[in-house]
């Protein structure tokens, strides 16, 4: 027997056996950030700064921040519960997902609990992104079904405890709507209408529109996997879910789609297929699947992972 198959391990390997293999995700992810990249759709040096924003520069240190100095100003309480969204930028936390903030008090007679069916709406500035929980079918389907969809039934509940206790009940919209809009219209609450429309609410409401039930509505819906809560849990669990948000938002600075449009490509997925992809591989079906409808990269682009023969070299219009 040779001295090779004695001593398997006296050669250099060129493999790590310590070391997992990437998963088929993240080469996906990596193939499409690479040929956004040679397009010049997007800028690396802003994927990082969109990455880095996320992990250090937001999170619930900055809303303790905020309660922590309503708590102890008074004069700076008032100005936070008349106009939340000023009162908060005075210390520097504003952007995305907190233009619109809105401040409750908590009294002996009103105690507020904020449920929002749709993982969107979370205010950024001050929490940071929303946990794994928050987002995962198991809590939408019990936000989407007892506190949003039956707030009246919920409220009862803590005055069964105290005697003569009497528990007000305000219900709010989590997103801030202009008079008279429609509650179905997002465009409008968001103040961002856009030539693509609102893609959601015309495919479901329009002529020979489907039922608005699918996969993807899951208030109250049965058989799903337990709730579970990580503590201390890290913003991206995965490398890859990192960069597929920061590509997501580095390319909807084209403003060919907006977030609506996002979501409703995830809506489109095939209803297994929706339930077994987390939340951040449905991410990358949305923005692979808008970057082709709206011209950006071709599908024999993405099937092939580089750019076709003479395509233009662009500029990123979000530059680090």
């Amino acid at each position: 027997m040779s001295a090779d198959l004695d001593h398997p391990h006296t050669e250099r390997h060129d493999h790590d056996h310590g070391q997992e293999p990437p998963s088929a995700t993240a080469l996906r992810v990596k193939a499409l950030e690479s040929l956004l990249i040679e397009k010049g759709l997007v800028d690396p040096a802003a994927l990082d700064a969109i990455i880095d924003y996320y992990e250090t520069k937001v999170g619930p240190r900055n809303g303790a921040r905020v309660v922590a100095r309503a708590w102890t100003d008074p004069a700076y309480r008032a100005r936070l519960i008349a106009n939340a969204a000023a009162a908060i930028a005075e210390l520097g936390y504003s952007g995305t997902q907190g233009e619109h903030m809105v401040a409750v008090e908590n009294t002996p007679a009103v105690h507020n609990m904020v449920v929002c069916t749709l993982c969107s709406c979370y205010p950024w500035p001050v929490l940071g992104l929303p946990p794994n929980w928050y987002k995962s079918h198991a809590y939408r389907s019990l936000r989407g079904h007892r506190t949003a969809r039956r707030p009246a039934r919920v409220r009862p509940r803590p005055a069964r405890f105290r005697r003569g206790a009497r528990l007000g009940f305000d219900r709010r919209d989590s997103l801030p709507r202009l008079a008279g809009t429609s509650r179905r219209q997002r465009e409008h609450e968001r103040r961002t209408t856009r030539r693509t429309g609102y893609a959601r609410y015309h495919d479901r409401h329009g002529p020979g529109a489907r039922a608005m039930n699918g996969v993807h509505d899951m208030g109250g819906m049965h058989g799903l996997p337990p709730l579970v809560i990580e503590p201390n849990e890290p913003v991206f669990h995965e490398a890859w879910e990192a960069r597929i948000y920061a590509l997501s938002g580095a390319a909807g600075a084209w403003r060919r789609w907006n977030i609506d449009a996002g979501r409703h490509q995830q809506e489109r997925m095939q209803a297994a297929d929706y339930l077994r992809a987390s939340y951040y591989e449905r991410w990358l079906f949305a923005l692979t699947e808008n970057a082709v409808r709206h011209g950006l990269v071709t599908r024999e682009e993405v099937e092939s992972g580089r750019p076709a023969p003479g395509a233009p070299k662009l500029t990123p219009p979000l530059q680090a």
